[in-house]
């Protein structure tokens, strides 16, 4: 993440690639090629990006006259299309970054899959650590751990839903978050959003949580968008 050349920082001038991994595709190929539409739906969720579709809009606009391929072309039409906010302490251009980095690296894909495959192989009493840095996959962990849990509710009280607890992944979850202190903080900036959530393993034979995986589809489908 630290490394200029891929493009994470909003203050260079490096290749747009955001790649941090075997991913095949790249932030350059994804403004250049997709769709006005598909360029919305990517910044609006997964980047909850309240202006996307001027975002996308303008970068199809630059993209007809010439190609996207620095981080800084991006940050100007970034820059360009967002209301000025003089209140908002974040960079313009974070949200938008957030959801090409997510995309280009499969984010949430990788997430839910890597929590199911490790429930499954966790043996009983066996605890599962999960470090969020967004508010997508906070939910995704959050959602998880509880739905899968000993003491889960019903999703609504309208439309009760009876579910048996011997068919629990987790022992009686508590709904607890932890954060870094001020001190990890100050010499770790980037660790100020994250979220550590935990469960344990309960006894009961694992069996595939394809609720998380319907739950969020929309974004699993989205990141199956290809170039």
């Amino acid at each position: 993440m630290n490394n200029l050349e891929r493009g994470f920082s909003f203050n260079s001038k490096a290749s747009l690639d955001m790649s941090m991994g075997l991913s095949a595709t790249s932030a350059e190929e994804v403004v250049n090629n997709f769709s006005e539409q598909d360029l919305k739906s990517i910044i609006k969720i997964l980047g909850e990006e309240k202006e996307a579709s001027r975002i996308a809009k303008n970068i199809i606009k630059t993209r007809l006259a010439q190609k996207i391929t620095k981080v800084d072309q991006l940050v100007d039409i970034i820059k360009k299309s967002k209301k000025k906010n003089y209140k908002n302490k974040i960079n313009p251009s974070t949200k938008t970054f957030q959801a090409l980095r997510i995309f280009v690296n499969k984010e949430i894909t990788e997430l839910i899959t890597g929590i199911i495959n490790a429930t499954k192989v966790l043996k009983p009493g066996g605890k599962i650590l999960i470090v969020s840095f967004h508010s997508i996959e906070d939910k995704i962990v959050k959602y998880f751990f509880s739905n899968f849990s000993s003491n889960r509710s019903n999703p609504s009280r309208y439309v009760p839903v009876d579910r048996p607890t011997n068919n629990s992944l987790f022992n009686r979850y508590r709904n607890r978050i932890f954060r870094p202190s001020n001190l990890e903080i100050n010499k770790n900036p980037p660790s100020r959003s994250a979220k550590l959530r935990y469960a344990i393993r309960s006894k009961n034979k694992f069996i595939y949580p394809s609720e998380l995986t319907n739950k969020f589809k929309r974004y699993l489908d989205l990141e199956s968008l290809n170039v």
